[in-house]
């Protein structure tokens, strides 16, 4: 007896080591669920329903990442594999961080019984309480039947919110297709803006193109140039591949533009998308792969493209290398401090999106007027150096492992971004020839 005592003493000393390696093994969840686009839990559900392994539910998932329980191997291995993929070292990180804490849970399971065992001693019930418990579901009942009555009059009334709920969606489905309009034009303005960049971009570079002439006449004579264009926020990605696209005469595919695309032309994928955004979800990897498949089978996209800013995760990575191979990937790298001064000193304007300046390399001349209309300049809420930081941080951890991998397979250029736009450019063209040689 003496030895028993001793060890439910002891038991009770492993309570407090186990509850906080379960806190632990908590959070770690949580940050690996974070740092993996933070899926809802419902899509979680069905990929692993669809996958035919271990059933994952929406109220396990709940208690796993919230510390309320410790999941089975199965379940905890399931989970990650459907939040960070098929990666044998992450797999086994997570089966030994397991096994540590079931370990602990299997020492302290005697004094943990011994607690619930002792809180349902405290919760014994008397005669007097079951009279009392009685008498309060009387005035329950009573309760309720009022209830119930108020029910039928607040039934009525979300009939009548129903119809004006209707009435606004209405009116907010009319406003939402002004606004795309209205969209629709700044893109056309922009694009125009971008067709006298090109313009200006092309006498800068007629001298040095006209020197070196091999090296773009080169690339324009490949039957594949099949180009993916990476690198962090800032870097000026969209810029040059419009640049590219024009010199080496192939698309530019933007995966924002053919989102818009599809969203403004009512389109099976656009319907889809739209529902997901509305409901403030993110866009899944196979849609995004199916709406940039089905460019690439545009005529102009037979000899080669340019993808713009994708893949940006490795499962996007690895279904784009299933459908298509690519030929080059691009990097254009710029220190984290020029992203900064680049997006925190960008100003645009309230009425006509299309009116950009730069507080350092574009500057308006009005203060914070806009020198095209008159309106008002501001920082765009993306553009603060909160959420730069943060879009920073989410291409360390999701993209460059892309590019890592690229690079494991001989295929990625690095060019800095730094320096006027045609240089940038004729630095791209070079890499882009070295790598075809």
């Amino acid at each position: 007896m003496a030895t028993s005592g001793a060890d439910q003493s002891g038991s009770f000393d492993h309570v407090g080591p186990y509850e906080e390696a379960l806190a632990r093994f908590a959070e770690g969840l949580q940050e690996l669920h974070i740092n993996c686009d933070a899926p809802a839990f419902r899509d979680i559900t069905e990929k692993a329903r669809h996958s035919g392994r271990v059933s994952l539910s929406v109220s396990a998932i709940s208690e796993a990442l919230s510390g309320r329980r410790l999941p089975s191997i199965d379940f905890t291995l399931e989970l990650v594999r459907q939040l960070a993929g098929n990666n044998a070292e992450v797999q086994q990180k997570w089966r030994e961080q397991w096994r540590t804490t079931k370990q602990l849970q299997r020492r302290a399971q005697p004094a943990l019984r011994e607690q619930k065992r002792a809180k349902e001693d405290r919760t014994g019930i008397s005669q007097q309480d079951i009279e009392n418990l009685r008498t309060q579901e009387t005035a329950l009942r009573r309760e309720v039947e009022r209830l119930q009555a108020e029910a039928q009059v607040v039934s009525s009334l979300i009939s009548e919110a129903h119809a004006e709920a209707e009435r606004v969606l209405t009116s907010a489905r009319e406003e939402a297709n002004r606004i795309l309009a209205t969209a629709d034009n700044n893109l056309l303005r922009v694009r125009n803006h971008a067709a006298e960049l090109l313009h200006a971009a092309d006498e800068a570079l007629g001298r040095s193109l006209s020197r070196e002439n091999a090296p773009i006449e080169k690339l324009r004579t490949r039957t594949s140039l099949h180009i993916a264009l990476l690198g962090p926020p800032g870097a000026g990605k969209g810029t040059q591949a419009a640049f590219l696209a024009k010199y080496l005469r192939v698309p530019h595919i933007s995966l924002g533009e053919l989102l818009r695309h599809h969203i403004s032309h009512k389109t099976d994928l656009g319907r889809h998308a739209r529902h997901r955004i509305d409901r403030g979800q993110l866009l899944e990897d196979e849609l995004t792969l199916t709406m940039v498949l089905r460019r690439l089978e545009d005529h102009d996209a037979q000899r080669g493209f340019l993808l713009d800013g994708m893949p940006r995760n490795l499962r996007q990575a690895a279904l784009t290398d299933d459908a298509v191979r690519l030929d080059t990937v691009l990097e254009i790298a710029v220190p984290e401090q020029e992203t900064l001064i680049r997006l925190t000193n960008r100003r645009v304007c309230t009425r006509d999106s299309s009116h950009v300046y730069h507080l350092i390399y574009n500057p308006n001349k009005s203060g914070d007027i806009c020198d095209i209309c008159g309106a008002p300049i501001y920082l765009r809420d993306d553009d603060s150096e909160g959420i730069i930081r943060q879009r920073l941080e989410v291409h360390k951890q999701i993209t460059s492992p892309v590019i890592d991998s690229y690079k494991e397979r001989g295929i990625v250029s690095t060019i800095s971004g730094l320096g006027k736009v045609h240089e940038v450019t004729e630095r791209a063209i070079k890499a882009l020839a070295d790598a075809a040689a």
